[in-house]
């Protein structure tokens, strides 16, 4: 009895139950793009008829499939159904059945195939025939016009070289003399514009003038003589000669010690003389040797 009851109870609970699925906009949906729970529905607002996709638990709102196609472009295709416009299939009917075509080919190829015998064997011919006279012209030639070209192109070789030595009369010599450079003049004149005014009277020194040796100049005053004589020199600058040599302190000393070269006197010292030598050599053991000469005797 009391089970009776409660199922009864639970049925009027039910029918008065209503039942409110997810809904939003295809914008909505795609932004927020939720993972639905298996057998969940979610519908799509403001479509005819609606639209609404089915979840499975697993895959988001833009991998799953709508519940009921709607429009054609909702359909899956596979190898058996695809949709084509209208112009694809006008432009296929208007194409030739594949079958005509093959057989228009294949005619085709057997005519160019066999060709016309009669007119390929006159073009053969006619074309050997303007071969062999235009050989013989070639080889012939017209030697009138070949000396007249080699003349001048032999008088025109002449004047370009004019006379050049023969190191210089070819246009590959001319570009190794100039080293190869394409823009020479311009190379050689800005090597000239570099280079300082050459002044009547005027030469350039052969050392570098400095910025220094600039700053001393520009620091003397025009007509000034800032020159000042030293207070001593040294002996080093002088040159010595036959009658002028420089002698050392120890030559000196030694020379003063020497004695004078004059005689001895009674009164002042002095070199011995020859007479008062020999006198000093007549003296013999210290005995004085008195010579005297008588007359008449020897």
């Amino acid at each position: 009895m009391e089970d009776n009851q409660a199922l009864a109870a639970l049925e009027q609970v039910l029918l008065a139950a209503r039942i409110a699925h997810t809904t939003g906009t295809e914008a909505e949906w795609t932004t927020a793009n939720p993972v639905l729970l298996k057998g969940e529905v979610g519908f799509v607002e403001g479509t005819s008829p609606v639209k609404f996709k089915v979840g499975d638990g697993t895959k988001t709102w833009s991998a799953l499939g709508w519940g009921q196609p709607t429009t054609l472009a909702q359909l899956a295709a596979d190898a058996t159904h695809r949709l084509v416009t209208d112009a694809e299939k006008s432009a296929w009917n208007a194409k030739a059945d594949k079958t005509y075509t093959d057989n228009a080919i294949a005619d085709e190829a057997t005519k160019r195939t066999q060709g016309d015998a009669a007119a390929l064997q006159s073009a053969k011919s006619y074309t050997d025939t303007s071969l062999t006279e235009e050989r013989v012209v070639r080889e012939s030639g017209d030697r009138t016009t070949l000396e007249s070209a080699k003349s001048y192109a032999d008088k025109k070789i002449a004047d370009v070289v004019n006379g050049s030595p023969e190191a210089l009369d070819t246009l590959k010599e001319l570009s190794d003399a100039l080293g190869g450079d394409a823009n020479f003049s311009a190379t050689v004149a800005g090597q000239i514009g570099k280079k300082v005014d050459k002044v009547t009277g005027k030469g350039l020194s052969t050392e570098d003038y400095t910025t220094e040796e600039k700053a001393k100049l520009a620091g003397i005053t025009a007509g000034a003589n800032n020159y000042t004589h030293p207070s001593t020199h040294p002996a080093s600058m002088i040159t010595p000669d036959a009658t002028h040599r420089f002698v050392t302190d120890a030559e000196k000393s030694t020379w003063s010690g020497k004695a004078e070269k004059t005689v001895a006197t009674a009164s002042a010292a002095g070199l011995m003389s020859a007479a008062d030598k020999q006198k000093l050599d007549d003296l013999t053991g210290g005995s004085l040797i008195i010579k005297c000469s008588i007359p008449g005797m020897s």
